[in-house]
């Protein structure tokens, strides 16, 4: 799946049974439940926002995870919610939101795809990323991303 928003709902994706899950470039948009809800499945997560609009459950959620990663991307929930219950994934150059000032809404715009919105974001996310060779060469509305190996980049899947 890739360049793709999700708005509302139980969950945003469900995946088990020996799936594989690779989502690149999407966003999980106030979610009621867990935004990834994952079981027995291998999962690649990469440049993905996922933002949890109410209190209780995990961003993304899993039961024995066969392999998982998630990269350069940005979770966000509501209250003391985890972000990621999962584990057995490997993390990189990923933003939680206990490493930000207290989120806001008014970070983001308010429809899909829910971007980042100039000067009312926090800093930190602007650098918190480092695009790989092979990584998407634009963010999912089309902005382009730096594309040069080993280059600073924004967490999650929208530059403003």
């Amino acid at each position: 799946m890739r360049r793709s928003a999700f708005e509302g709902g139980e969950y945003g994706i469900r995946a088990d049974n020996g799936g594989r899950l690779t989502v690149h470039n999407s966003v999980f948009g106030y979610q009621s439940s867990s935004a990834v809800k994952l079981a027995n499945t291998e999962v690649e997560i990469l440049y993905t926002t996922v933002i949890l609009g109410e209190e209780g459950d995990a961003g993304v959620e899993c039961t024995n995870i066969i392999s998982g990663s998630i990269r350069n991307s940005l979770l966000l929930t509501a209250g003391d919610a985890p972000e990621l219950d999962c584990p057995a994934f490997e993390v990189t150059d990923t933003v939680f939101e206990f490493a930000l000032p207290d989120f806001d809404s008014a970070w983001f715009a308010a429809d899909p795809p829910f971007g980042l919105i100039e000067g009312e974001f926090p800093p930190e996310l602007a650098e918190a990323a480092v695009w790989t060779k092979g990584d998407p060469v634009t963010d999912i509305d089309g902005d382009l991303r730096p594309s040069v190996d080993g280059s600073l980049d924004f967490a999650g899947a929208d530059i403003p």
